[in-house]
């Protein structure tokens, strides 16, 4: 039987019940955060926490009542227990406002559910064929206070997904309105010259990815400049030695080639990789 935990109760699934007054489905107004554990362990749960209350304080959402940092751990841990998962999982964190079919609302307490789901082998791995890009030419990430978070409005990644799939490419570059790189339809972006990596600047409209500050630190520590930028053009990513892309649940992933105009190598990366997988462990 499938469990879940809805407001720091475990439960079996089809008895969770979500009402159609639930914000996160009418109005799309719920923050996501999705974490790597290895069993009960969660890496860097305070930089998680810590995420998802700066997003929570900016929609005016309360969560001081719902549980502590110390509660939700333990909540996490409970559901990754009553599903005996013990290896590497997924764990899914949805939060959103109280419950009201009213879009102008005095309720500002929270509602979450935490979802596990087994993720694989305990190890990072890098891709073993580099991943074909180009840049979604749809629409544009706006930036908006909301950016450096994830929420549960995944329409325009999903839009840049079938584009990909049309196109028999593997994922996609996302500009914002000045058509700036600002990501990848599957985490932040990074580029290596040399000894200087580079990755959109927070102003540009990036995601605040925790793999992204991780990957940083290792590089400052391995004696790279990492230099954050607001300016990667298409004409930038042509120049460059490598790409890779980083997410909080697959580590990295490394660019082989934009379309069929340039490629890209992956020695970086797989120092990279080797790395996180020493501080995750």
């Amino acid at each position: 039987m499938n469990y879940l935990c809805l407001n720091g109760e475990i439960l079996p699934q089809k008895f969770a019940q979500l009402s159609f007054d639930n914000r996160a489905f009418r109005f799309g107004e719920a923050i996501v955060e999705e974490m790597r554990a290895t069993g009960i362990r969660v890496p860097f749960f305070k930089d998680h926490f810590k995420r998802f209350s700066r997003a929570l304080e900016i929609l005016g959402i309360s969560y001081l009542s719902a549980f502590s940092e110390e509660e939700l751990l333990r909540s996490i841990e409970l559901l990754v227990h009553r599903k005996k998962l013990y290896n590497l999982n997924r764990i899914r964190l949805t939060l959103w406002r109280q419950d009201d079919a009213e879009l102008l609302t005095t309720k500002h307490e929270l509602n979450y559910l935490i979802e596990a789901e087994p993720l694989g082998e305990k190890n990072f791995e890098l891709n073993e064929r580099g991943f074909n890009a180009d840049i979604f030419p749809g629409a544009y990430k706006a930036k908006t206070y909301l950016s450096p978070f994830q929420t549960n409005d995944l329409t325009f990644k999903f839009q840049a997904l079938r584009y990909a799939e049309q196109s028999k490419l593997d994922t996609c570059f996302i500009c914002n309105p000045e058509g700036k790189i600002v990501e990848a339809i599957d985490g932040n972006i990074f580029f290596a010259n040399g000894k200087t990596i580079y990755t959109p600047s927070a102003d540009c409209g990036c995601t605040d990815g925790i793999m992204r500050k991780k990957v940083m630190e290792i590089a400052e520590k391995d004696g790279y400049i990492v230099t954050p930028t607001d300016a990667v053009s298409l004409a930038f990513i042509k120049e460059v030695e490598e790409i890779f892309i980083t997410n909080d649940l697959y580590g990295i992933r490394w660019i082989g080639g934009y379309k069929d105009v340039k490629r890209y190598r992956k020695k970086r990366c797989v120092d990279f990789v080797a790395r996180l997988n020493r501080l995750f462990l």
